[in-house]
């Protein structure tokens, strides 16, 4: 599953719609710009683009991205866990975001 990434679905903002990469990279640089947005700066244009498993950018207002990633580490941490323990409930897909 983690190799296949995480579809998102969003109810507010169906341009977000998509199955995006849960790799090393793509988590790092996720991480960076969270970081970025919690510490007031500003993002390029003031969005943050992903670009999901098919290549098609996606522009993520702060608060979208917030969600994005806060679903992202939840879906990240439960298939680790399960890895870790070999027990647990696999996560459903779609992930709905606001």
């Amino acid at each position: 599953m983690l190799a296949a990434g995480i579809e998102i679905v969003s109810t507010g903002n169906s341009t977000l719609d998509g199955t995006y990469p849960c790799d090393s990279q793509s988590n790092s640089d996720d991480g960076n710009l969270l970081s970025a947005i919690a510490a007031g700066l500003s993002l390029p244009n003031g969005v943050a683009v992903r670009i999901d498993t098919s290549g098609n950018p996606h522009a993520f207002p702060p608060d979208d991205f917030k969600n994005y990633c806060q679903e992202k580490l939840n879906f990240i941490q439960t298939l680790t866990t399960i890895i870790g323990t070999h027990g647990g409930a696999l996560p459903t897909l779609p992930v709905t975001i606001p």
